[in-house]
C-alpha cells in the first residue's frame, strides 16, 4: 500500500519580504507627501505664487518631494500588483490616486515659477509631469481597473 504524499505548505517567507519591501519604500514616498504638504499650504497663503526670492527653493524642494512620492509608489505598484491580498486592488487604486494628485499638485505649483516667455522650461516641465504621472498611476489604476472587470 502506498502512502500518499506529504503536502507541503507553500512558505510564507516571499510575503514577508514584499511586505518588508512595501513598508521600507512607504517611508520615503511619506517623507515626500510631507514635504509637499507645507510648501503647498505656503503656496495657498501666498496667493497662489512663491515670493520671487523663494521660487528657486521651491523648484528644488518640490521636484525632490515629486521624486520621493513617484519612486516608491512604482515599487509599491509592483508589490501590489503582485500581492495575494484581497483587498491590493482597492490598494493600487488609491496608490494611484495619491500619485496623480501628488504630480499634478506639484506640477502646477512649479507651472508658477517658470518664468513667462521660456517655453522650453515649460515643455520640458509639462513632459517630465505627465511621463512621472504616468509611469506611478497609470499601472495601479489599470491593475484595479482589470480586477473590477474579474470580480
Amino acid at each position: 500500500m502506498t502512502e500518499p504524499a506529504e503536502v507541503q505548505n507553500p512558505s510564507s517567507a516571499p510575503v514577508v519580504l514584499r511586505i518588508i519591501l512595501a513598508v521600507i519604500c512607504l517611508l520615503p514616498a511619506v517623507i515626500g507627501l510631507l514635504i509637499i504638504a507645507p510648501i503647498f499650504i505656503a503656496f495657498v497663503y501666498e496667493g497662489f505664487r512663491f515670493k520671487p526670492s523663494d521660487e528657486v527653493w521651491m523648484q528644488l524642494f518640490i521636484g525632490l518631494a515629486a521624486v520621493l512620492v513617484l519612486l516608491p509608489a512604482i515599487v509599491i505598484g509592483i508589490i501590489l500588483r503582485y500581492a495575494r491580498w484581497k483587498r491590493a486592488a482597492s490598494a493600487s487604486l488609491v496608490l494611484a490616486i495619491i500619485v496623480g494628485g501628488t504630480g499634478a499638485l506639484s506640477s502646477g505649483m512649479l507651472q508658477t515659477t517658470v518664468v513667462s516667455g521660456d517655453t522650453e522650461s515649460y515643455t520640458l516641465l509639462m513632459f517630465f509631469s505627465i511621463a512621472g504621472i504616468v509611469a506611478g498611476a497609470v499601472p495601479p489604476f489599470f491593475h484595479w481597473w482589470n480586477s473590477r472587470e474579474q470580480a
